[in-house]
């Protein structure tokens, strides 16, 4: 990934009106967060969202900059991230892992019945609904409610 970087950027600094630009800038953002460097990454993605606007990246750099939270361990800021994409980005492609990182971030944050909220909304449009399913029966032993 440090590689890519430095390759990403020389190819948006020679061809600034290329369509591909607006994807490298994002790959710059997925660079840093598989680096673990969250603050670069929400930077990166911040150029997506400000620049390349008008563009399919701008709903997931807006769901990476709300991942990078929640990956930091910075749960509210997540959740508040989260929350405001879905509501921006619901029909997006990343709507999906966005519910689910809101469950992730919900239940972090011990609102164990609202990620359960969640989880149970999603259970059917998740495309690994056994993913869902564990993930419920989880949080239901978490909870003291239920057994497997």
């Amino acid at each position: 990934y440090k590689k890519a970087i430095p390759e990403y950027q020389l190819l948006i600094d020679k061809f600034p009106a290329s369509r591909l630009c607006a994807e490298a800038q994002y790959r710059i953002g997925e660079c840093y967060m598989k680096l673990g460097d969250y603050a670069q990454a929400r930077i990166e993605y911040a150029v997506v969202l400000d620049r390349y606007s008008e563009t399919p990246f701008r709903s997931a750099a807006a769901y990476g900059t709300a991942l990078s939270y929640l990956r930091e361990g910075d749960l509210r800021e997540a959740r508040r991230r989260l929350e405001n994409f879905l509501g921006l980005y619901g029909d997006s492609p990343e709507a999906l892992n966005g519910r689910l990182s809101l469950a992730e971030a919900l239940e972090g944050l011990g609102e164990i019945d609202e990620a359960l909220k969640v989880l149970t909304a999603l259970e059917q449009d998740y495309p690994n609904r056994e993913v869902i399913l564990r993930k419920v029966d989880s949080l239901l032993k978490k909870k003291g409610g239920g057994a497997s």
